[in-house]
């Protein structure tokens, strides 16, 4: 991984929300991201198996947008210097972490 300027960690710092409505003013998809969420934060959780999703969205099951997952990943790939593909796989990774975790739980609940 690059070793980044001070500019680009401020950038990079700064929330998604910002981020997204400065680069896509149009799209007004941005009310449903999560105002606290930054780009660390969001990698952090993908690194740790917490599924993008639930990150970026403030309701998780009241909306979901894959463009809007693409286009944070890609500028993700940009700022950290990954291949697009190596975030995409980790959220992959991340998603099935999650529902396995979630499908255990569920077991055990029924369980006990």
């Amino acid at each position: 991984m690059k070793k980044l300027k001070q500019s680009e960690l401020d950038l990079h710092n700064n929330l998604i929300r910002v981020w997204y409505t400065g680069t896509f003013p149009s799209d007004d998809v941005w009310k449903y991201i999560d105002m606290t969420i930054t780009f660390d934060m969001l990698l952090y959780a993908m690194q740790h198996w917490v599924d993008a999703y639930r990150t970026i969205w403030w309701d998780y099951h009241m909306f979901i947008d894959t463009v809007v997952r693409e286009r944070i990943f890609q500028r993700m790939s940009e700022l950290y210097d990954i291949p697009y593909d190596e975030i995409y796989n980790l959220w992959l990774s991340s998603d099935e972490e999650d529902e396995a975790q979630l499908a255990e739980k569920d077991l055990n609940d029924e369980l006990y």
